[in-house]
């Protein structure tokens, strides 16, 4: 410790490489310099989470329309006979399987799917009665293996054809179960086969938009059910869909301050999309100024002056009286805050270099 504390080793102007460590902590800990983060511009991103949302319209028990999705359940024979327990699979009892296809009965529609109704019943008291007979094959094989290990005759032939034989009609039955489908016989005496089945899902949809195509451009306009409907009566080719703000913010330039412009994609180019505003803003003049990807660096600032770092976590919130960006903290562990853009409050694309210092782009 002593030829250490001699011979510390000194960065260029003669500070102690301990000394200048230490203030360099302090300089991080007081936002002075900052850690620079990885940029991933994500810009490809698709705009809409879940896909295409099927849905119908309905008429909820107050006698008020609603928008409601259509989901889709499985009727093969494990997706009846089983469910899943936390990280466990586990065989329902009978009278659970009872209770499951009882309740998948209670949400089809009576007048278009009477015959999948029938159809289900009478394909759960199969499965019921061939998983008894897989059970009693299986209790006879492991008689069987029993009888083998207390036969002190362990070169038993007849008794390991016996066990073969038992083996091989356990595999038969288990085929027999499990490639077996729930069916009905159409009009014309043919099988149609049920493997999946369309319900309605006990929740309103959360999808928020709807989009149809109109020669080269994208329709776009608020889900509701009058437009839902207006698109089925117009037959036109169109989807739902849940909006997705995770990828970018818009800032505009106006006379009073800064305003947030939210569009609802980025992977769609060339489009004649506008971006959403807080109602408040929709109106008034205002110039398109910068873009700001999730992940990218930005300086705040307070009546003009600079305050701290963020990189943006994606969006921003603009309903109502709010007209906020997301943010991630930069020196710190990454912890999520929102920044309201105000008269006070400004934004600027900003960039850290190799040594912890920033400066406006």
């Amino acid at each position: 410790m002593q030829k250490l504390s001699i011979n510390m080793p000194r960065v260029t102007n003669g500070e102690s490489l301990c000394s200048y460590a230490s203030n360099l902590i302090k300089k991080y800990e007081n936002n002075e310099l900052y850690v620079c983060p990885i940029e991933k511009r994500k810009i490809l991103k698709k705009g809409f989470k879940d896909g295409n949302v099927k849905l119908i319209s309905v008429v909820d028990s107050k006698g008020v329309k609603a928008l409601q999705e259509l989901t889709s359940i499985s009727v093969l024979p494990y997706a009846i006979l089983q469910t899943k327990k936390g990280s466990m699979i586990i065989d329902r009892s009978d009278e659970e399987v009872k209770d499951y296809i009882d309740e998948i009965a209670d949400r089809l529609d009576e007048t278009k799917q009477k015959n999948i109704k029938d159809a289900l019943a009478k394909y759960s008291r199969f499965l019921l009665e061939k998983r008894s007979t897989l059970n009693e094959e299986k209790k006879k094989l492991k008689d069987l293996v029993f009888k083998q290990k207390a036969n002190k005759n362990k070169e038993d032939l007849d008794l390991k054809e016996e066990i073969d034989e038992q083996k091989h009609q356990v595999l038969l039955v288990q085929n027999s179960l499990s490639s077996s489908n729930c069916y009905f016989k159409t009009k014309n005496g043919t099988k149609q086969i049920v493997k999946k089945i369309k319900v309605l899902s006990n929740k309103k949809t959360s999808a928020s938009t709807i989009l149809a195509k109109r020669g080269n451009q994208t329709e776009m306009e608020v889900l509701t059910v009058d437009t839902f409907n207006r698109f089925k009566q117009d037959r036109k080719d169109f989807v739902c869909k849940l909006n997705d703000y995770t990828v970018s913010v818009d800032i505009y330039k106006s006379v009073a301050h800064q305003i947030i412009g939210l569009k609802y994609f980025r992977s769609i180019r060339n489009q004649n999309i506008k971006p959403s505003f807080n109602k408040k803003f929709e109106d008034i003049d205002k110039e398109y100024d910068f873009s700001l990807y999730k992940g990218e660096v930005m300086a705040v600032y307070k009546n003009g002056v600079f305050k701290h770092l963020a990189t943006l976590n994606g969006g921003g919130e603009i309903s109502g009286s709010s007209h906020r960006i997301l943010l991630d903290t930069i020196n710190t562990k990454s912890k999520m805050f929102k920044e309201t853009i105000n008269k006070i409050t400004e934004i600027k694309k900003a960039k850290i270099d190799f040594f912890g210092n920033f400066k406006e782009i």
